[in-house]
């Protein structure tokens, strides 16, 4: 089934006792620390309004996952016609992959570790990365690289 099928379902499933990367992100959003190292799971919502209140969840991260990735689809068209936009980009993504990934492991390591709102952490680190992407592509187009 497709993903947010998935997520819906997981709970019901022998996976709910082992924490995903959607367990990870949503519990430091939506509370529950979000801190890593254990099961993602409480025990499954029973009744509708427990299921209700479990099911925004994977549903508004698939939705805002999707508006998010049409930040992607932008960066691509930048990138399209100048090598130097397209390295910074790539070197931005594979930045944010390395400190996501520590704090990811690190987190399911040490369980008193913290780090944080990770969306806001990613929406800052989108910044940044526009920050520094956008003002090298003006200067590719301007032809001054």
């Amino acid at each position: 089934p497709p993903p947010p099928f998935f997520l819906l379902k997981k709970p019901y499933t022998p996976l709910a006792q082992y924490e995903t990367l959607f367990d990870w992100y949503t519990s430091s959003v939506a509370g529950g620390g979000g801190g890593g190292g254990g099961g993602g799971g409480s025990d499954p919502p029973s009744g509708a309004r427990a299921f209700v209140r479990y099911a925004w969840k994977p549903i508004a991260y698939i939705v805002a996952h999707a508006l998010l990735s049409l930040e992607g689809y932008a960066a691509a068209a930048l990138c399209l016609r100048w090598e130097a936009v397209m390295l910074a980009w790539i070197a931005m993504i594979f930045a944010c992959n390395i400190l996501y990934a520590f704090d990811f492991y690190r987190a399911s390591a040490d369980p008193a570790y913290r780090p944080g709102n990770k969306l806001v952490a990613g929406l800052r680190d989108s910044a940044i990365s526009w920050a520094v992407m956008l003002p090298l592509w003006y200067c590719c187009e301007q032809g001054h690289l």
